[in-house]
């Protein structure tokens, strides 16, 4: 049996007040703060657990962009930098590339739910019920027409 793929069927608009829309955007956005915050928690306890200071990351960042111009498979990045104001010689922190894939990722996440947030945000402190006049010269809202994406990624 072939399950029918419906996706470009029913494309309509859906209208909702901005009301609707700006209370669904808040909800949202709270969501994708406490996602953020749970990526930048899980960075820092792997950051932790492997000793990643700040020029460790930068080192290997460095080491990890050379591999990825040359083609070179990497399983583990190796840094020895010591942390500025540090009078002791480095001690070297090995970490392997599935680690430093995971937190590159992570950021990668977090820089676009930053997007988000930010556009979420603009959104909600501008977004106002616009008053229309018919013919006759009544009042009306006009609504916001947003499609299935907007409405399931607002949590419609």
């Amino acid at each position: 049996m072939h399950v029918q793929d419906i996706s470009r069927q029913f494309n309509f608009t859906y209208e909702k007040t901005a009301d609707e829309v700006r209370s669904k955007a808040k909800d949202k956005l709270i969501t994708i703060k406490a996602k953020i915050e749970e990526r930048r928690a899980r960075i820092r306890d792997i950051r932790a657990q492997y000793g990643i200071t700040d020029a460790v990351l930068n080192d290997i960042l460095l080491q990890f962009n050379a591999a990825q111009r040359t083609g070179a498979m990497v399983q583990n990045y190796s840094s020895n930098v010591r942390s500025s104001g540090s009078n002791s010689q480095g001690e070297t922190v090995t970490v392997g590339a599935g680690t430093i894939n995971f937190l590159f990722a992570e950021q990668e996440h977090i820089d676009g739910e930053h997007e988000q947030v930010e556009r979420l945000e603009l959104m909600v402190r501008n977004i106002n019920d616009v008053t229309r006049y018919t013919s006759n010269g009544s009042t009306y809202v006009e609504k916001f027409k947003l499609s299935y994406e907007e409405l399931k990624f607002l949590g419609f």
